[in-house]
């Protein structure tokens, strides 16, 4: 530098017209006071409070939060263990979004290995703006289970399987031939036949106990006097047949024996039973058994269970009607339930041990006993006051709409699960969510996964048939079961979480504030053992996307809180590499690159990785080339990626050496006659200051700066603006590239996700 001049000197042909324009305007401001401060001139020139004003004016973002750091990232411990399979290795993977549905547009954001000895604890790098992340467990076929967590609290852990070790892979359905419920034996009902009073469908029943005799039986007449405590079997071989609307008075009993039909026949009548009357049809169709009591409509009727007596049902109930389960009211099912309609509706009770189907099933609670099933066609709302209980390999099958405002139990005993199958997300899920229960579905379900989020922690999310419960196929499943099928999730996510880096080039001037001059996307891999989870090399994957500035710009990575002596090499290989290297025989190159470290030469402790030497170069363009940014001319061209795989001298560990929180991304240029290169740096490294051949002005300018910023990471892939579309605009939010951005920079608690929201005719890409 000579000393008794002071040069102001730029080099305008490699200025845009939006930054030539801003320099035109501030030449005689502030651009004056921090070069002079920097080429020896007297320090009374330089004044602070009129350089601070002038940034105060110019910025574009006005009451930015005193508490902003720019920060749209944090990092987060995880903890993620697998209890199944002994002696089986599970994938575990952390998403940002539902990797099972295709719309989440789900990121990968650390993977790893666990079995029952081995936990996958790490930290990862996750968006703040997410309360929410997945978990998910990838078996040997390649079947993937999910598990939202909330991770509010600054935490991920959690689990799949069961703490201890399974009994075994398939449980028995339940094979019950009479249930504790049932009010007769079979000897009690051949005693009572013996006995009982024939019945030819014209005499009254009163008291006592009676049996019908003929092969068909029309009507029930029931005695109008206030003793009217009997039992009326239907015999096997005989049919019942009611025509008429009766209601089964207090005190009195229909018993349907096996090989018996009670016949619903005619116009929609309803068969009603009130008071302590019963209902009570035998036989052994959970084993398969040939005689069976039944039930059946030949018209739209059904049956009301409006009564306190014992509903049981062991045989076979068919109708086309509803059946209704009034409050209170308990249906105990060990046999084949069925209904064309509705069952339960107004509070009442099922008890399901064996097979059920309904059209639709309201305000009812259910306990769906070990081995059970229940398949419902159009709806299936139990209410909020209900609660729906799922017992081991237990299986709900929702073909149609669901709500979840009920609270649903799983079982919880070690090595018990329960399957819920649906054919479309839940309407509503406000109930709470327990127990061990892997939850189906091929639809996009997000208030179904906000449900299961809400619950304890144990239930999953699986897509159809790839969840892992075996049930053994019986009648009360229709013959089904449940296998899980042996394909793999297809199409599962596994690209990493793309951060972008986007950058003004203006510093220590304010620019245009469109964050397009420098554009690096830039994804980590951590390399593990998968025996161990311990990493054993870092890879980072950093893609030039754009470069739209006007003048020559280079780009370096500094790894603060690192030093060379943690690090035993690092290497390039694949991807644009020679486009990397070649740029650092630039004339523009600012960088001391030693090809063979791969680093910086003469930086001491400092880890300094050189990216690009001139990011036009890189691209393959002239220096000053507005490229990818949609300038009218400028370039558009292919983004180049260079691949650094940093190889860690200390592989004992899960926990990463370092991560995005010490990734110092910068740019750099150089004014005539200036020896260190200016550098911009994100503004959470600003305490870092420059690197060893850089500087930032710090005592001149950037303490002056408050918390302004000239360089911004933006989670996922960061559609930038466009060329001189300022981020975002006060006075004309339409104007600017994303509205809500300033709303988030006046307030960083508001508005965190404002980078999902652009004015999408504003933005690159």
């Amino acid at each position: 530098m000579q000393t008794g001049k002071t040069y102001i000197s730029i080099p305008m042909k490699f200025v845009s017209d939006s930054d030539r324009h801003t320099l035109t305007n501030l030449i005689s401001g502030i651009a004056f006071f921090c070069l002079c401060a920097l080429y020896g001139c007297t320090t009374d020139v330089f004044d602070a409070e009129k350089v601070k004003a002038t940034y105060q004016d110019r910025f574009p973002v006005k009451d930015i939060d005193p508490e902003m750091d720019w920060k749209m990232t944090s990092s987060l411990p995880v903890d993620i263990a697998v209890y199944e399979d002994w002696g089986t290795d599970y994938t575990v993977r952390v998403y940002t979004a539902n990797p099972l549905d295709p719309a989440s547009d789900a990121k990968l954001l650390g993977e790893g290995t666990a079995n029952h000895d081995l936990r996958f604890s790490t930290t990862i790098d996750y968006p703040t703006t997410l309360q929410t992340l997945y978990a998910a467990r990838i078996d040997a076929k390649g079947r993937v289970s999910v598990k939202p967590v909330d991770v509010s609290g600054g935490r991920m852990e959690t689990y799949f399987g069961w703490t201890g070790k399974k009994a075994a892979n398939e449980t028995d359905a339940s094979t019950r031939f009479t249930g504790e419920e049932c009010p007769y034996t079979e000897a009690e009902i051949e005693q009572m036949l013996k006995e009982a009073e024939t019945y030819d469908g014209k005499k009254s029943l009163y008291k006592g106990v009676y049996k019908t005799y003929k092969n068909q039986i029309k009507g029930l007449n029931i005695s109008e006097e206030t003793d009217r405590d009997f039992t009326l079997i239907v015999a096997p071989g005989t049919t019942l047949g009611i025509n008429d609307e009766v209601s089964v008075p207090d005190g009195a009993e229909i018993v349907v024996a096996p090989g018996g039909t009670l016949a619903l026949n005619g116009s929609p009548h309803t068969l009603r039973f009130t008071g302590n009357s019963s209902l009570v049809v035998l036989g052994n169709y959970s084993d398969g058994g040939s005689e069976q009591g039944l039930i059946k409509s030949n018209g739209q009727n059904g049956f009301v269970l409006d009564n306190t007596g014992v509903n049981y049902n062991a045989g076979t109930i068919n109708v086309r009607g509803d059946i209704a389960l009034t409050a209170g009211t308990v249906l105990y099912n060990y046999g084949k339930l069925e209904t064309q309609k509705s069952l339960g509706g107004e509070g009442g009770i099922l008890i399901n041990h064996c097979y059920a189907r309904c059209a639709t099933l309201e305000d009812t609670s259910i306990d769906m006993q070990p081995g059970s099933y229940l398949e419902c066609d159009s709806r299936f709302d139990p209410g909020k006051d209900a609660t729906l209980t799922m017992r081991d390999n237990s299986f709900v099958n929702v073909t149609g709409t669901a709500s979840l405002d009920c609270d649903v139990e799983g079982p919880s005993g070690n090595g018990e699960q329960a399957l819920f199958r649906l054919a479309r997300d839940i309407e509503s899920g406000t109930g709470l969510c327990t127990g061990h229960i892997h939850f189906e579905t091929d639809a996009s379900a997000p208030t179904l996964t906000h449900f299961i989020e809400n619950g304890d922690g144990q239930s999953d999310l699986n897509r159809v048939g790839h969840a892992g419960v075996y049930i053994e196929a019986s009648p009360c499943n229709g013959n089904t079961g449940n296998q899980p099928v042996e394909q793999p999730d297809e199409d599962l996510p596994d690209e990493a979480m793309p951060y972008t880096y986007v950058f003004e080039d203006n510093y220590p001037l304010v620019g245009d504030y469109d964050f397009n001059d420098v554009v690096l996307d830039v994804t980590t891999e951590y390399k593990r053992e998968k025996n161990t989870n311990n990493i054993h090399a870092i890879q980072l994957n950093i893609t030039l996307a754009a470069a739209g500035a006007g003048k020559a710009v280079g780009a370096g990575l500094r790894i603060v809180d690192i030093t060379p002596d943690d690090i035993l090499q690092i290497t390039s290989g694949g991807g644009d590499r020679n486009s990397f290297h070649g740029s650092f025989n630039s004339p523009y190159n600012l960088f001391n690159f030693n090809a063979g470290t791969l680093m910086e030469e003469g930086t001491g402790s400092e880890v300094v990785i050189p990216i690009a030497g001139e990011v036009h170069d890189v691209l393959g363009e002239e220096t000053g080339t507005l490229i990818n940014t949609g300038a009218g001319n400028g370039a558009t061209t292919k983004a180049r990626t260079y691949k650094v795989i940093i190889e860690l001298k200390d592989q004992s560990r899960q926990e990463p050496l370092f991560s995005k929180d010490n990734l110092d991304f910068f740019i750099c240029y150089q004014y005539k006659h200036m020896q260190p290169r200016m550098e911009v740096h994100l503004f959470e490294f600003w305490n870092y200051g420059a690197t060893t051949y850089g500087t930032i002005l710090q005592d001149t300018n950037l303490d002056l700066a408050g918390n302004n910023t000239w360089a911004v990471c933006v989670p996922y892939l960061f559609r930038y603006p466009l060329e001189t579309v300022n981020i975002s605009v006060t006075s004309d939010p339409s104007a600017g590239a994303y509205p809500l951005f300033i709303d988030w920079a006046k307030n960083r608690d508001t508005n965190q996700d404002w980078y999902n929201y652009p004015n999408s005719d504003k933005v690159y890409r």
